[in-house]
């Protein structure tokens, strides 16, 4: 049987050494190699002659009689001929030993410095450079430049770049040949020359002064002026003062604007205030004449009446004293006047029987109009009707009747909505129904150059008197579309419901459902909102009444083209005319929101609400759903894709 061998190895003595003895052999020679790396050249048998200080990490020196770069420690020594560079992100400064001249050199720059008995020269090879004579105004520095001397003099300060040479040529790898200077002078003075006329005293040198900055080409060429960090500010500064002063103008005018707006708002308010009060005077002083004419018709009538039964006392007496009288002439009967006034008529419009009137062509123009609530003039675009040609001529349509239209045609605009409008035939003109707007394609609205329908029940509140006076407008207002429309192959039908068949109204099946789909709608514009209107008619049915305090449940899903950042629904209740939405508590608008989170563009979407009525709906004919968008809310009008809203009577 064999024995299972062992692999464990254990080391000894020997081993230990050998590792201790190379650990210690590594870590000497990479001490001696970092202090390489990090250690410059003392010249022991030459005089300094000037010192670099670091600003920002560190600087390179080669010597002149060599080529190795070596990294400086901060306070190092500069000998004659040295060449001095800094690296990315390093700034470091220079001062002669004797004199108060410091160069300052920017990240990636190089100079090379020389010293004899009288005179002090920096080769500028690449970057930028700031150099300070601080000195008398008899010691200068020069400064070569490709073939310019800079002569920094005394109690002077300028900033030296050179905006051609490549990174390659500031750090020393590629010969930089001759390149254009840029001289700003910050204090003091420099003088610029050529050093091909070195040998000709008489040529005239430049000399740039504080404040000024002059690019030197590469040639003879004259120096270009640039302008100056102090100048570019100072035009920032002029230009930004006239913005301002322009603003400050831009302000007082609309200011001036505003209160030429506001006072004329005001001169209008003042004279609808006297065209209201003129009106209730008219009305007051008609109200007199016809309560005159009233009292003086009865007085007639009281006097006739008195001349009458004293006739026929004075006849009754002449009989009983004329006894041989065999004959007694009867009295002339007394004919009343007829009253003054038009003539109305007594006969009802017939019912149930369909009327069409076709054109071949309307336009729906400019109409002036006084508001009935407010008195303001106002306009909007309209086309209407004699009731007379829709129904039966010199006919009453009492109050309670139903007028079914079905209107058909063809438009050269967009329309939003239009509005429905039947007067009573009297004067002044009155309307004889809820102000009533449809919006066929189930609230898309009138296409462009796509034939429409519209079914509408108009319910009649108030009777019309006389059918030959009373006319039906098809409008729009200003805030839907202001510009005329034109509509060709029109045709309305009209089919007269008498009262008797239209009965009381019934209330809305609970449970009751109803789904809108679009592939794609544009909600149009209000004067405040964006929005799409349904008939509640066309969902909760006709002549329909929902109780304060039943809930409906609305859901919406689609996709917008525009981030929105608040969107409703609406439910009116628009039988006296003054737009009553039933849901709405305390005015508060926000409550009604599907979700407190914005719709995002062109992201599916998907958010319901459930909303108790606070008052009744009171007849689905006075009635409109619209789904709303505040104007304030979206940065356009918005366009959604398959959407799709479901409309539940809980």
């Amino acid at each position: 049987m064999m024995k299972k061998r062992s692999t464990t190895y254990r080391l000894n003595k020997v081993d230990y050494s050998i590792f201790i003895i190379c650990s210690i052999a590594a870590a000497a020679m990479f001490f001696l190699f970092y202090r390489d790396l990090n250690s410059f050249t003392i010249k022991q048998t030459e005089e300094p002659i000037a010192k670099i200080y670091f600003k920002r990490n560190t600087a390179q020196r080669k010597f002149l009689d060599s080529d190795v770069w070596e990294v400086l420690a901060n306070s190092s020594n500069v000998y004659d001929g040295d060449r001095i560079r800094t690296s990315t992100d390093s700034e470091a400064y220079t001062e002669f030993s004797d004199t108060q001249i410091q160069i300052q050199l920017n990240e990636k720059s190089m100079i090379q410095i020389f010293k004899s008995k009288d005179k002090k020269d920096v080769n500028f090879i690449g970057g930028e450079i700031r150099v300070a004579n601080k000195s008398g105004s008899d010691d200068s520095l020069t400064i070569h430049s490709g073939n310019k001397d800079i002569s920094i003099l005394g109690s002077s300060e300028a900033k030296l770049s050179l905006p051609d040479i490549s990174d390659a040529a500031a750090a020393g790898e590629e010969e930089a040949g001759d390149s254009a200077v840029v001289v700003e002078v910050v204090s003091g003075r420099v003088e610029v020359k050529n050093q091909d006329d070195k040998k000709n005293s008489d040529t005239e040198s430049v000399l740039v002064k504080a404040g000024e900055a002059l690019k030197f080409g590469s040639g003879r060429s004259a120096p270009e002026k640039i302008a100056t960090v102090q100048e570019i500010e100072a035009e920032l500064a002029a230009q930004k003062e006239a913005e301002e002063r322009a603003a400050q103008e831009e302000a007082k005018r609309l200011l001036e604007l505003e209160e030429a707006a506001k006072k004329e708002a005001e001169e209008l308010a003042a004279k609808a205030e006297a065209a209201r009060k003129e009106a209730e005077q008219l009305a007051k002083k008609k109200a007199a004449q016809r309560k005159a004419a009233q009292q003086a018709a009865t007085k007639k009538r009281a006097q006739q009446a008195a001349a009458k039964k004293k006739a026929a006392e004075e006849n009754a007496a002449k009989k009983k004293s004329e006894s041989t009288v065999t004959t007694v002439a009867k009295e002339k009967p007394t004919v009343q006047a007829e009253p003054k006034g038009p003539k109305l008529p007594t006969e009802v419009a017939a019912s149930g029987v369909e009327k069409t009137l076709t054109r071949k062509s309307i336009n729906l123009l400019h109409h002036d109009f006084i508001d009935e609530k407010t008195k303001a003039q106002k306009y909007n675009y309209e086309y209407y009707f004699c009731i007379a040609e829709l129904t039966d001529k010199f006919k009453i349509i009492p109050k309670g009747s139903i007028l079914q239209l079905e209107i058909n045609g063809t438009a050269n605009r967009n329309i939003a909505y239009l509005a429905i409008q039947i007067g009573t035939g009297e004067e002044p003109w009155q309307r004889a129904h809820a102000f009533t707007r449809t919006s066929p394609n189930d609230g898309a609205g009138v296409i462009k150059d796509v034939p429409f329908t519209i079914k509408k029940n108009i319910l009649i509140d108030k009777d019309i008197v006389n059918t030959d006076t009373a006319y039906m407008g098809i409008a729009y207002d200003p805030e839907v579309l202001d510009e005329p429309v034109n509509m060709s192959d029109f045709k309305i039908s009209v089919n007269l419901v008498s009262p008797s068949a239209t009965s009381d109204t019934k209330e809305a099946k609970k449970g009751l459902t109803k789904t809108f789909e679009y592939k794609s709608v544009l909600l149009r514009p209000n004067t405040t909102d964006y929005i799409l209107p349904i008939a509640a008619d066309s969902i909760f049915g006709e002549n329909a009444s929902i109780p304060k305090g039943k809930k409906i449940r609305v859901t919406v899903s689609g996709t917008s083209d525009t981030p929105i950042k608040f969107m409703f629904a609406k439910l009116i209740d628009n039988k006296n005319d003054d737009w009553d939405v039933v849901w709405l508590r305390n005015n508060d608008y926000s409550a009604l929101g599907f979700s407190q989170n914005p719709i995002p563009a062109n992201k599916a979407f998907s958010y319901k609400h459930t909303y108790k009525l606070s008052r009744p709906v009171t007849n689905t004919y006075y009635s409109m759903f619209e789904l709303v968008v505040p104007k304030d809310q979206v940065p356009s009008a918005p366009t959604f894709t398959d959407l799709k809203i479901t409309i539940e009577l809980l």
